[in-house]
């Protein structure tokens, strides 16, 4: 193609077909004007290097780059939030672990506490004991010292077993104790028998009661049922029959306990003594009882 001047041109870019998808040589006639321009003048602007790159890439390229730089600007910031969120929970853990600290610390204390007041408490629980074992023993004690104690001192027939007369016995009870002995009941009973005493001795409902103060007697008759036979009177002075005078004496004392003293005696007709007619202890049968006692 020829110029203006009539002289021949070189063909540029912008005639070149392979040029129309890319985008270079379709400038609008004020570039080719301004192109003409400086070439006439012999003064050619030297090419923008940003013009000619952004020239040079295609559209998906751009969104492809903006997409890159977006995601990398998103990247830092992400690493920068990342980064403070991480120095805050680093703030935080350390808070929580000196809180955790403190907890323990006043955990451990309140433990502390828990097993110094069980002590004391189970201290205070020993002493307590202590004092209440001390304080019965204590009791237990004045109660010993000043119980009242029924026994039975003299015993005795009042003669020799005889056919037809019945068998007679007195009893002289006294209460060797500091103390009163209350409501007393004597069941004591004689009689004859040719065969022992059975393990537990009967008991009857005697309805008479005294009271007995310290150091008092009283005499307590114990007549027989009925007459006896000769041969019964004969059976005693062998030895076949022996006689007895046994039972229960039973009473309380001002403090609120009971008692029990259980006797048994026998006539023997071959001791010879001052008093004959006095009466032997059995081998059982002769026990004083304490019931279970709570003072008043």
């Amino acid at each position: 193609m020829a110029n203006s001047e009539g002289e021949p041109r070189e063909p540029d870019a912008a005639d070149d077909p392979k040029n129309e998808v890319s985008g270079i040589g379709r400038e609008g006639p004020a570039q080719t004007r301004d192109t003409t321009s400086q070439k006439a003048t012999g003064q050619i602007e030297p090419p923008n290097k940003l013009r000619v790159l952004i020239r040079g890439h295609t559209f998906l390229e751009w969104l492809t780059l903006v997409l890159d730089v977006l995601t990398l600007a998103m990247l830092g910031f992400y690493t920068y939030y990342a980064r403070s969120q991480w120095h805050a929970m680093e703030g935080q853990l350390d808070v929580m672990a000196i809180t955790t600290m403190q907890n323990a610390k006043m955990v451990t204390q309140a433990i502390d506490q828990t097993r110094a007041a069980q002590q004391s408490a189970d201290a205070a629980m020993k002493a307590a004991n202590i004092a209440d074992a001390s304080l019965k023993d204590s009791q237990r004690s004045f109660i010993l010292q000043n119980r009242p104690y029924v026994t039975i001192e003299v015993a005795r027939l009042l003669y020799k077993p005889a056919g037809g007369k019945r068998l007679e016995a007195t009893c002289l009870i006294r209460n060797s104790g500091r103390t009163p002995a209350i409501g007393v009941t004597v069941d004591l009973a004689i009689e004859g028998r040719d065969t022992p005493l059975p393990k537990d001795l009967p008991r009857s409902n005697p309805k008479s009661r005294l009271d007995l103060g310290s150091n008092q007697p009283t005499v307590v008759p114990l007549p027989g049922k009925g007459p006896i036979r000769s041969d019964s009177a004969a059976g005693v002075e062998t030895g076949d029959i022996r006689v007895y005078v046994d039972g229960f004496i039973d009473y309380s004392d001002i403090f609120g306990c009971r008692y029990s003293t259980e006797f048994c005696g026998y006539y023997d007709p071959n001791v010879d003594s001052e008093n004959p007619l006095m009466l032997l202890g059995c081998e059982n049968h002769n026990r004083r009882i304490e019931y279970k006692c709570k003072p008043k």
